[in-house]
């Protein structure tokens, strides 16, 4: 039982208690264990974006935007040793940043949505992400040129190497659409299906290597092995 645990492991217990409790969908206890975690420990930022996605999932927004910005706020208080903690932390920011965008875009406040979204630094691996959900945010806000501004960007060669973003397609042809361009349209989605079918065929064959028994104990490798 936890009161039998030495003083100092009790963050770390309560951290991967609540851990387990997400995992197993009992959010409201995962979310005590949570936030019994010292504002001192160094699993502290973890347990706060966690108790921001919980929130989240119980539909209780406001609560979760406090927490995620809790993270961005107490992220300059955290003693920081090495270069992969260093990342970590980075990385917990950008993302709870944008879970505040994504929070908002879902109450339709597309403004509010789209100042979070370039609040994400752009050397995060999270940033092309980011900006093609803010294209879909300024979308909505009718900031056209804006929208096609961003999708050139993830269209770039700098992120066509790294980046699988294929519906950055489909936003540029609504754009279009918006614009009244069609002709540019009918380019945008024959240029889709061209790159598209080829893969969602090939990729139809490679996923039946994992149909069988003995292939559904390797599924978890389908990703890595294609790619």
């Amino acid at each position: 039982p936890p009161s039998e645990y030495p003083r100092q492991a009790m963050n770390y217990l309560n951290y991967l208690m609540g851990v387990r409790l997400y995992d197993e969908d009992k959010l409201s206890e995962a979310r005590k264990y949570f936030g019994q975690i010292s504002t001192k420990s160094d699993v502290y930022l973890k347990s706060k974006y966690f108790e921001g996605v919980i929130y989240n999932k119980q539909g209780r927004l406001k609560s979760a935007v406090k927490s995620f910005r809790e993270v961005v706020s107490e992220s300059t208080q955290v003693d920081i040793l090495t270069q992969q903690e260093l990342h970590d932390v980075e990385d917990l920011v950008n993302l709870s940043v944008i879970n505040v965008a994504r929070i908002y875009y879902s109450i339709q406040r597309f403004d509010e949505s789209v100042k979070f979204y370039d609040q994400v630094d752009r050397d995060s691996q999270y940033w092309p992400e980011s900006l093609f959900e803010a294209a879909y945010a300024n979308f909505m806000l009718n900031d056209l040129n804006h929208t096609l501004g961003q999708i050139l960007t993830i269209r770039s060669p700098f992120f066509n190497e790294d980046e699988f973003i294929p519906e950055a397609v489909i936003l540029r042809a609504l754009t279009f659409f918006n614009l009244c361009d069609y002709d540019q349209v009918d380019r945008e989605l024959l240029s889709f299906e061209s790159w598209v079918n080829p893969m969602y065929t090939e990729l139809k064959d490679v996923l039946k290597q994992y149909s069988t028994e003995e292939g559904k104990d390797l599924a978890d490798q389908a990703f890595e092995s294609y790619f």
